[in-house]
């Protein structure tokens, strides 16, 4: 569905502020403002959907009060995390350490899924090189010890991403909490789409 509709200025102007306000509440450092950017982006593309579906679509009443409802409690949160960046870029307290660990986690995760991955779908067979023998080092498998079956190898797999969904899940629940109780948002992790 490609919107036909333009998205009101105060919108935008909400979503550029809260980038400057990002920048700022990490104070200018690139990497930390585009890993909080990151995270606040996908509140704003479903916002953006709800004013979309306002604007151009015919709507039950029902279903029209139900958007509106859910855009106005979005700004309010919305107001509060400002409050909260704010808070952040100007003092070194609280909110400002919850900022600076956000970017880390959220570099951290993504880094770490990026691995998995890579390590997914290219240590299970290694690369051809054409001016190497058949029989060369580089195509036998290294860190395994003599004995060690595939099936060890994959179940290790499945346990540690088993885990790490368990960390992550009550760091979901811990987030949710607290934005439940300031009324504020923290944003949302998206993961990776790979080819």
């Amino acid at each position: 569905m490609t919107p036909t509709t333009r998205l009101p200025a105060e919108f935008t102007s909400l979503y550029r502020l809260v980038l400057r306000a990002t920048a700022a509440s990490v104070l200018n450092n690139g990497s930390a403002t585009q890993q909080l950017r990151v995270l606040w982006r996908p509140g704003f593309d479903r916002a953006a959907e709800v004013l979309h579906r306002l604007q151009s679509t015919p709507l039950a009443e029902s279903e029209r009060t139900t958007l509106q409802r859910w855009y106005g409690a979005w700004e309010a949160r919305m107001d509060k995390t400002l409050s909260f960046l704010s808070n952040s870029a100007r003092s070194r307290g609280l909110p400002h350490r919850v900022t600076r660990n956000m970017s880390h986690l959220l570099w951290s995760y993504r880094f770490y899924t990026s691995k998995v991955s890579l390590w997914e779908h290219d240590s299970s067979r290694p690369r051809w090189k054409p001016n190497l023998p058949q029989n060369h080092d580089a195509y036998k498998p290294h860190g395994l010890k003599p004995g060690t079956r595939l099936e060890d190898i994959q179940s290790r797999k499945a346990r540690r991403a088993d885990m790490n969904d368990e960390q992550w899940a009550a760091l979901d629940e811990v987030i949710l909490m607290a934005e439940g109780r300031e009324g504020l948002s923290l944003g949302r992790i998206t993961r990776r789409q790979w080819a």
